[in-house]
């Protein structure tokens, strides 16, 4: 009989490129033993949860007569009773939103299957909330940053996406027993060689690495743009997504020398953050580690190597005015008018 391994993401931790690698290496994945199945055009699995709520923007083609639940069946008596090991990806699955997983209910669903495995990558709180709030300002809603902010703090979610990583744990032993669910930290993954996927193909027993598969397009790891600069240019617009080449002006005038990694956090934003989920975090590290040895979650404290939004002076304010006031985006003319009173509304402190 067949093992599952279940990856659930999370959201804005390379899934991605993750699904994209695999979809396009089914072929290859297949002669080392390991099935990813094609559910239509979609490179990743998220129809299977539409058991439990739908997922706008979904390929047409992921349906065949019957609907999800026949999607489960199919699945279950393609693959369950066969040789090697399925691996299904979507971070849909580590949605807490108003209509959750049935976690049990999807435990059920897997039964049939010899051996099944949960794989959870957890990122950093701060960057994670900053990660989310630029997906969904690219897909056209800048959400007002305090407000955003202040559920993040306070409810542990991001427009739908959890960021209290002991909640997920929790949910998932709704369903799943401790040594069943296999957690990655997202730092440390993603540094190591070959990246989540060769750590999924690592922990399947795979002989198999990363360099072997063709690669991607680029466009499909679904990069976040320079947090900062797309946050200042959203303002400046008036309007999510801002204009790329609004971004590109406002980004490189926020250069720095040495080059610094930004963040449309304040200090104290991320100091806050910190202050929340590090017990939290704690806590989890403790609970998972007799049956993951060994196993870390990155230290959340603000990092003094990040350019932070109230690093941006008066004075770069007057360089991003000037230069939007000389140089306007094509086709934005109200963009000229909005950098004349950059300094009197001070955007961003």
């Amino acid at each position: 009989m067949a093992r599952l391994f279940l990856h659930i993401g999370t959201h804005k931790t390379g899934t991605s490129y993750l699904q994209h690698l695999f979809h396009l290496n089914r072929d290859r994945l297949e002669q080392a033993g390991l099935h990813y199945p094609r559910i239509g055009s979609d490179s990743a699995h998220h129809a299977l949860v539409e058991v439990w709520f739908e997922i706008p923007d979904l390929p047409p083609d992921r349906f065949r007569e019957g609907g999800p639940d026949r999607l489960w069946e199919d699945l279950v008596q393609r693959h369950a009773r066969g040789p090697g090991t399925v691996i299904l990806s979507s971070e849909a699955f580590s949605r807490q939103g108003r209509e959750p997983i049935d976690y049990a209910d999807l435990a059920r669903r897997l039964a049939p299957f010899e051996e099944v495995r949960v794989i959870c990558t957890l990122r950093r709180q701060a960057e994670l909330a900053q990660s989310v709030w630029l997906e969904v300002a690219r897909k056209g809603r800048a959400l007002t940053l305090r407000p955003y902010l202040n559920r993040a703090w306070t409810e542990g979610l991001c427009h739908g996406v959890s960021i209290d990583h002991e909640r997920i744990y929790d949910r998932l032993l709704e369903g799943f027993s401790p040594d069943r669910i296999h957690l990655f930290d997202y730092e440390h993954v993603r540094r190591a060689r070959g990246g989540l996927a060769q750590a999924l193909l690592d922990l399947a027993g795979a002989d198999l690495s990363v360099s072997d598969l063709r690669q991607p397009p680029p466009e499909s790891a679904n990069i976040s743009p320079d947090p900062l600069g797309f946050y200042l240019a959203s303002r400046i617009a008036g309007s999510a997504p801002p204009p790329a080449a609004l971004v590109t002006a406002v980004t490189d005038i926020l250069r720095t020398d040495p080059p610094r990694p930004t963040s449309l956090l304040s200090r104290a934003e991320y100091a806050r953050f910190h202050s929340v989920y590090a017990p939290v975090n704690a806590r989890l590290v403790d609970r998972v580690q007799p049956w993951q040895p060994g196993f870390t979650l990155s230290d959340t404290a603000p990092s003094g190597k990040l350019f932070y939004r109230d690093d941006v002076t008066e004075w770069k304010w007057l360089e991003i005015a000037a230069r939007l006031y000389a140089d306007p985006p094509r086709d934005e003319t109200t963009i000229a008018d909005r950098a004349r009173r950059i300094l009197r509304k001070g955007f961003g402190r």
